[in-house]
């Protein structure tokens, strides 16, 4: 993977709001520990902050506001990442966004292919 800028990042989110993408999160943020197919709602490069739409445990669609302002962030795409060392099942993966924080906690943002025709 290689890093790139934040507008760079929020340009990706942009594109994925734009394609109603489906994504698929995973890692810890503020102590929590997510695994979750996901959404893009909305995403602020201003106020670096996204919105994802997740399912949680019962099955229900939440809204999780995910601040990114200290963030680095690294992109690949199915050509330079293997989903398996991610923990991804063998479905077609696009893109990974992976972001890293001050704290040690990560998110991975991880791009499905889906036909569309």
């Amino acid at each position: 993977m290689n890093e790139i800028s934040s507008a760079v990042t929020f340009w990706i989110f942009d594109a994925w709001r734009r394609m109603a993408s489906q994504l698929h999160v995973r890692g810890t943020k503020s102590g929590k520990s997510l695994a979750s197919e996901a959404g893009m709602l909305w995403s602020d490069p201003k106020d670096s902050k996204i919105s994802l739409e997740l399912v949680d445990e019962r099955g229900q669609k939440v809204e999780w506001r995910v601040p990114l302002a200290d963030a680095r962030f690294s992109f690949g795409t199915l050509a330079t990442n293997n989903a398996a060392a991610f923990g991804l099942d063998d479905a077609i993966w696009l893109a990974f966004l992976l972001a890293e924080f001050p704290d040690g906690s990560t998110l991975l943002f991880a791009e499905r292919f889906v036909d569309r025709r």
